[in-house]
């Protein structure tokens, strides 16, 4: 049972970058929410959305779990395409459970998705999940 076990909550590149300037919020969602979330570690996991409000606007933000590294992983075309479609139905779901959301940015690391192909495949689960065709229910 993972219990007693706490997950590394480190971000790296813009991530890290957006936390400090954040103050830290990141880190400490993922922290608060490790039993669900176990840092990332499940591919397509979400933390709950971080509201920040500032120069009259809400800006929300989220995590979403990458898994864990493997070594041929980020370069296997059928694991990288497997993890941008977990990760674009993760968003387009994210995006969808909350009200009045007119635009996302979406940060990636250029090591898991450097191939178009997961690319690709995150902007088709993301289409697929997010826009449904109900014309002829």
């Amino acid at each position: 049972d993972d219990k007693g076990k706490t997950i590394d909550a480190t971000l790296t590149g813009r991530a890290k970058d957006l936390d400090e300037i954040l103050g830290g919020a990141l880190t400490q969602t993922m922290l608060e929410n490790d039993r669900k979330f176990k840092g990332g570690a499940k591919c397509g996991s979400v933390t709950p959305t971080i509201r920040i409000y500032g120069n009259g606007q809400t800006r929300r933000y989220m995590l979403v779990g990458l898994g864990k590294i493997d070594s041929e992983g980020s370069t296997d075309p059928t694991k990288c395409n497997e993890l941008g479609r977990k990760v674009g139905s993760a968003v387009a779901a994210a995006i969808q459970s909350e009200k009045g959301i007119a635009s996302c940015s979406v940060v990636l690391p250029r090591e898991r998705f450097a191939t178009s192909s997961s690319l690709s495949a995150l902007s088709s689960a993301f289409t697929e999940k997010l826009y449904v065709d109900n014309r002829y229910r």
